[in-house]
Formats: structure tokens, sequence, C-alpha cells
């Protein structure tokens, strides 16, 4: 699937690379304790959570899409269909539609359970690092950026490829679907992002 092909690798690469600045950034001023490790789990967790949700929503979008035609989302089968050939375009988009629901659901259900862990870690010493809260929500704008424009520049080229050359271009509503999900979501993560960046951060008070 478009949307988990993209996203897997991105969060994988993102959290070691986060992860690793917080470490070199912390070193020899901030002792790293069991909480701060936790507060970084629960962060990148809720990242995680929040994109297997918003998976789950591309999905539905490209079910919505093939309402109208199942050709924008599904190959037509040309020859016998299952059990002797691939599943109908039918059984593929109930298949989507199981798939998303799953996404959704275990994706929302992860995301509210370490916000609460996050919020209830940051009341403690050590939990509340500028680096994790804050790299948090940039790790978030960079995956769903990422994810935006591949998949906008994904689905534009076979939306226009379906419409100049027919059905044998293949079907776009997977990228597509992926591209009205995730780019009012970057924009959002951007628009706060820019927002917070702009709130001086508060000085240490004088030893």
């Amino acid at each position: 699937m478009f949307a988990l092909s993209v996203l897997v690798p991105t969060m994988a690469v993102g959290a070691i690379a986060w992860g690793v600045v917080g470490v070199i950034q912390g070193r020899g001023r901030q002792s790293l304790t069991p909480v701060t490790a936790a507060s970084f789990y629960a962060h990148v967790m809720l990242m995680v959570g929040g994109m297997i949700a918003l998976a789950g929503m591309a999905i539905l979008v490209k079910i919505g899409l093939t309402g109208i035609d199942l050709s924008f989302g599904y190959t037509p089968i040309v020859g016998p269909s299952a059990p002797y050939g691939p599943p109908s375009p039918e059984t593929q988009r109930m298949q989507d539609l199981i798939l998303a629901t799953v996404l959704f659901g275990l994706g929302t259900v992860v995301a509210i359970g370490h916000g609460f862990l996050a919020g209830w870690l940051r009341t403690m010493e050590g939990g509340g690092l500028t680096w994790i809260t804050r790299g948090a929500l940039i790790a978030t704008t960079a995956v769903t950026g990422l994810a935006a424009i591949l998949s906008t520049v994904v689905g534009s080229y076979q939306l226009s490829s379906y419409f100049l050359l027919g059905q044998s271009a293949g079907p776009f509503a997977d990228a597509i679907g992926m591209a009205v999900v995730f780019l009012p979501a970057w924009l959002a993560c951007l628009a706060v992002l820019v927002r917070l960046l702009r709130r001086p951060q508060p000085r240490p008070a004088p030893a």
C-alpha cells in the first residue's frame, strides 16, 4: 500500500535521527533519566499513532473515490478472479475498508493513550525537555510534509496519465487519497510549528 510504504521507512529514520540529536544535545547539559527515555518513547508513539490513523483516513478517501468508478483505485481483472486469480475489484475494495477501519481505530487508540502518557510525564523532572516536546512537532511536520509532497507528485502524475491515456495508465486513488489527507495535516503542523518557534523560550533561572 502506497501510504504505508512511504510512512514506515520515513518514521523509522526520523525517530532514529531525532533520538541521536537529543542525545548529542543533552550530553553534558542534562542527564538522560528513565523519565526522559519514557517521555521520548511516548512522543514517538504519539506520532506513530497519528500517522497510522491518517493512513487509515487516506484509504477511506480512496474508497470514496472508487465509489465513483472502481477503476480509479483498482486495476480491472482480465480473466477469472479468485480463487483461480486475483481478487475482484469489489473484494479488494472490501479488504481496503477493513484495513482502513483497523488502521484508523488502532492509530487513534495508540495516539490518545500515548498522548495522555506524554502529558503525564511532562509534569516530572526530565519529561518535558525541549528537544522532546518541540522535536515531536518538528518530526511530525517533517513526516507529514514528505508524505504530502510525494503523494501529491505521484498522485498528480497518475491522475493526469489516467485521464489522458485511459485505464491502461493504472489507478490513481491510492496516492490521491493520501495527498488529500496529508496535505492539510502538513499545513496544520507547519502553522503550529511556526507559531511555536516565534514564541520565545523561557530562560533558565540564574544559579
